[in-house]
């Protein structure tokens, strides 16, 4: 029977876990663990463990050793910043949602579906402690064969295999075997869940390997959403996961803007070509900025900002940073070929690929060319204000708009060739942002 695999790119997660190459079951995680099931009955477990205080993840340990997934050592420490291992995560995973879990649910019948500890193979003795929990895991749909290509299951565990099982443990549909997922989208919505929390300034650090502490951390997550919960969530690592995802953060750091719904955002249309087949040009990014936020992880992107000034009309211009109220909207653009040998119809000095927002109103120019911010307005450098750069700024609040916003590409050319144009998106909005 032929399978149809649907790609689903729109699930993500990053989840923390760690390793330690281990070959019995009683090692891998610590001291021998208890299925979950024994703690939830009011076996709880009064551990003292002695190198745990003041780490950032103590809460977290002291909830998955009392419910029982997960032990310290016989040393009485927990080792919270050792690695984990594939099987080792699988196993504290099943065993911490124990015998009712969804996870559980769509792809195995009650009769099967006992407690992690109760798990068997069903041909003969398994020749490796983790394989009846590997087998399990398969058969419920939260790892898939094929997930890690390199290494076994001694591996240690990355954030993004880690963050790929936890999101498929989150969600049903995910656990059908016909579904697949990208790599860029399991990031995505493990952050989106907030299953995921990025390292320093939102890094997403996917390759990373993670620790007990981490992987802890991360099933406690799992099981709070399973049960109905919400989390926190990292704008910082929401919006560098969108950034991989779609080549844009506007939907995370400026959904008071492009939140409604619409003709949606497409990177088909992020490439122009125009209609002599002289030019083409590529959007590589879209980036919001946060001028109202010192961290936020893209405040550098246009350089510094002491630089940089916005145009009010005639020679006024006004320093960007006067104005922290306020986003910036970049666009960076690649030529891809520019084969006008004269440059005069598309010059080299000119923007080449250019963008404009429709829709956004500039009811009182006059204020604008004093200096109030009442719309978007173009950037440039204070020492070059002859060009503009692929920038804007926009206020966050008062902006007035038709009811919509259109992002438009276009191909600047001397004299004009032609509607060398193209939306990449046009989303409902309210008339005023307020």
């Amino acid at each position: 029977m032929n399978k149809h695999w649907i790609t689903l790119s729109a699930l993500l997660l990053i989840v923390s876990a760690c390793d330690s190459t281990t070959t019995s079951a009683s090692a891998h995680t610590g001291l021998k663990a208890e299925p979950a099931a024994a703690a939830s009955s009011g076996a709880a477990k009064n551990v003292v463990l002695t190198d745990i205080s003041g780490h950032w993840g103590e809460t977290s340990i002291q909830k998955a050793v009392k419910k029982g997934y997960v032990d310290g050592y016989e040393d009485a420490t927990f080792r919270a910043e050792k690695e984990v291992s594939r099987a080792e995560f699988i196993k504290m995973v099943l065993t911490a949602m124990g015998p009712d879990t969804t996870a559980a649910k769509p792809a195995v019948d009650s009769k099967q579906a006992g407690s992690a500890k109760e798990l068997t193979v069903s041909a003969g003795e398994p020749a490796n402690w983790y394989d009846s929990y590997v087998q399990k895991a398969q058969e419920i749909g939260i790892q898939r064969k094929e997930d890690f290509k390199e290494g076994d299951m001694n591996t240690s565990m990355t954030r993004l295999e880690m963050a790929r099982i936890a999101v498929r443990a989150t969600d049903p549909t995910l656990q059908k075997p016909e579904v697949r997922i990208d790599d860029r989208s399991v990031m995505y919505n493990a952050t989106k869940k907030g299953l995921i929390q990025g390292l320093e300034a939102g890094d997403l650090a996917p390759d990373n390997t993670t620790t007990r502490a981490q992987s802890v951390t991360i099933i406690e997550r799992v099981l709070t959403v399973n049960s109905g919960g919400t989390l926190e969530v990292d704008k910082y690592a929401l919006g560098n996961a969108e950034l991989a995802l779609k080549k844009t953060n506007i939907f995370t750091v400026m959904p008071e803007f492009f939140g409604g719904k619409g003709f949606p955002w497409n990177m088909d249309n992020l490439t122009i070509e125009t209609s002599d087949g002289l030019y083409k040009g590529v959007v590589t990014r879209v980036v919001a900025v946060d001028l109202e936020d010192p961290n936020d992880p893209n405040r550098g992107i246009m350089g510094d900002l002491n630089e940089l000034v916005w145009r009010g009309g005639g020679n006024e211009y006004f320093n960007v940073l006067d104005y922290p109220d306020s986003y910036l909207f970049v666009v960076e653009t690649h030529t891809e070929f520019n084969n006008d040998e004269s440059y005069t119809l598309y010059p080299k000095r000119a923007n080449g690929l250019d963008f404009s927002l429709y829709g956004i109103l500039r009811p009182d120019s006059s204020a604008l060319s004093e200096g109030k911010l009442n719309s978007w307005a173009r950037l440039y450098n204070k020492n070059d204000t002859q060009k503009a750069l692929k920038a804007m700024i926009l206020p966050k609040h008062g902006i007035q708009t038709d009811g919509s916003i259109t992002l438009r590409l276009r191909v600047t050319s001397h004299p004009s060739a032609g509607p060398n144009y193209k939306d990449v998106f046009e989303l409902v909005t309210p008339k005023l942002i307020e």
